[in-house]
C-alpha cells in the first residue's frame, strides 16, 4: 500500500474495481459452471474452488513491479500503472477471501446461525476499517518527519502493529478484521507519509521489499512445500484436466482484464501495449490459493466423514491449486519481467541540472520536471537539489511556456 498513488487511486477508481471485483466475479462464475457441467464437481466444493482459484497473487505481482518502478518504467504520477495494479490486486484478494468465507460458513454453520454469522461479516469490515483509520492517522504523526532514523521506525511501527492487528484479531475469532485494519492503516499513514518528507515513502518500500524477499518469502514457500505432499497428489489421471482448468481460468482473466482496460476510460491517455501489460500484471496466481486449500479439504473430509480425495472433485481442485503454485508464480513473474520494459514507455527524466553561477549546490537549481514522449512541451521545475537523489520538488514547480520567465524573473 506504500506504493499506491492517492490522486492516480482517485482518477482511476472505476478501472480498478473492474479489475479487482468484476473480473474475479466472472472467473468464479465461469470455474463454476465448467466445474459442475463439464467436470462433474460436487457443487459445494466448485463454488469454494471458484473463489479460490479466482485470487491473484500478490507476492508475485507487487515485488515485480516494484523493479519495474524503480527502473523508470512506470510513472505513478502520470500513468497511474502501479497503482491500477497494487490496487486492483489488494482488491481482487479482499473480493476472493470475503466471497469464500461468506460461501464457507453459509454451508458449514445450521441456519438457525446463519444470519448472524452474514452479519458479522460487514461488522468485521467495520471495525478494522474504524481501527484501520485511527491507528494510520497516528501514524502521520508519529514519529515525526525530522525524527532521528524516521524510516527505520515508520518501517518497524508498521510491521509490528500490522503483526498485532493481524494475530490478535485471528486469536478473538475475527479473521476478517485484521487485515482490514492493516490494509487501511497503511493506506492512511502512506497519504501523508509521501508528502511529510523529501524521500516520500522510497525508503520504507525499499526496507519492506528487503525484508520480503530475504525472510518472509523463503519462509512462506518453505511452509508450503513442507505440508505438501506432491507424490500422492500428482500420482493420477487428472493431471491433465488441472491442466485444462488452471489454463481456462487464465484466459478468462486475461479477457476480462483487457476488455475492462481497453473499455473503461480513466481520462489518461495510455497506449495499446500499456493495456495489455495491466492485464497480464494480474494473471499470476499460487499464494492465496494455497492458504485457501487446506479448507476445501477439510470442509471435502467433514461432509463426506472420509479422508479419501478420490471423490467429490476435491482432488481435481488439489491438483489444479498446485499447478497454479509451481506454474503460475515463477512464470508469471518471469514473464512481468521481460515483457514490462517491452511493453511499458520508460520515464525520460534525465539526470541533469543546471546550478546557479556561485550558488551552493544543494541551495537551488533547475532541473527537468516532465518529459513525455506524448507530450511535446518541456516543463522545468527550480528548487533545492540533492545531488544523491535529484528528485523533483512539486510545490515549486512552473510550466515553461509561452515566454521565457526566467528572463523576466532575472529582470528588476
Amino acid at each position: 500500500m506504500l506504493g499506491i498513488n492517492s490522486s492516480s487511486l482517485l482518477h482511476n477508481l472505476s478501472l480498478i474495481c473492474l479489475l479487482g471485483i468484476l473480473c474475479p466475479l466472472i472467473e468464479c462464475l465461469i470455474i463454476l459452471l465448467a466445474a459442475t457441467l463439464l467436470f462433474k464437481i460436487n457443487l459445494s466444493i466448485a463454488i469454494l474452488f471458484g473463489f479460490a482459484i479466482s485470487a491473484s497473487s500478490p507476492p508475485v505481482i507487487v515485488p515485480t513491479i516494484k523493479r519495474l518502478e524503480e527502473k523508470q518504467f512506470t510513472n505513478n504520477d502520470d500513468s497511474g500503472i502501479p497503482t491500477i495494479i497494487l490496487f486492483s490486486t489488494i482488491l481482487d484478494n479482499i473480493f476472493a477471501l470475503a466471497g469464500f468465507g461468506i460461501a464457507f460458513e453459509a454451508m458449514t454453520t445450521k441456519y438457525e446461525q446463519l444470519s448472524y454469522t452474514l452479519s458479522r461479516i460487514p461488522g468485521e469490515l467495520l471495525i478494522g476499517a474504524i481501527i484501520g483509520i485511527s491507528a494510520g492517522f497516528l501514524l502521520r504523526f508519529f514519529p515525526r518527519p525530522d525524527a532521528h532514523l524516521v524510516h527505520f521506525t515508520r518501517v518497524l511501527i508498521l510491521t509490528s502493529v500490522g503483526s498485532a492487528f493481524h494475530f490478535g484479531a485471528r486469536e478473538i475469532g475475527c479473521v476478517i478484521a485484521g487485515p482490514t485494519a492493516v490494509l487501511i492503516m497503511t493506506l492512511v499513514a502512506a497519504i501523508n507519509w509521501q508528502i511529510d518528507n523529501r524521500r516520500g515513502t522510497r525508503t520504507e518500500e525499499n526496507g519492506l521489499r528487503l525484508f520480503w524477499e530475504l525472510i518472509a518469502s523463503p519462509l512462506l514457500f518453505l511452509l508450503f512445500g513442507s505440508l505438501l505432499d506432491f507424490t500422492s497428489i500428482f500420482s493420477s489421471t487428472k493431471l491433465l484436466d488441472a491442466f485444462l482448468f488452471l489454463l481456462l481460468s487464465l484466459l478468462v482473466r486475461l479477457a476480462t482484464g483487457l476488455a475492462c482496460t481497453f473499455c473503461c476510460s480513466t481520462g489518461q491517455r495510455r497506449t495499446p501495449s500499456e493495456r495489455l501489460f495491466i492485464s497480464l500484471a494480474i494473471l499470476p496466481k499460487g499464494s492465496l490459493q494455497l492458504i485457501i486449500a487446506p479448507a476445501i479439504l477439510c470442509f471435502h473430509m467433514r461432509e463426506t466423514g472420509r479422508e479419501s480425495v478420490e471423490s467429490g472433485g476435491i482432488l481435481l481442485s488439489l491438483e489444479t491449486i498446485l499447478l497454479a503454485l509451481l506454474f503460475c508464480s515463477p512464470i508469471g513473474e518471469m514473464l512481468l519481467r521481460l515483457l514490462g520494459p517491452l511493453l511499458l514507455r520508460r520515464r525520460l527524466i534525465p539526470n541533469a541540472c543546471v546550478v546557479p553561477l556561485g550558488e551552493p549546490y544543494k541551495k537551488g537549481g533547475l532541473m527537468v520536471a516532465h518529459s513525455d514522449p506524448w507530450d511535446n512541451r518541456l516543463r522545468l521545475e527550480l528548487g533545492p537539489i540533492d545531488p544523491a537523489d535529484p528528485q523533483i520538488h512539486k510545490n515549486t514547480a512552473y510550466p515553461l511556456e509561452g515566454t521565457n520567465k526566467l528572463e523576466n524573473d532575472s529582470k528588476p
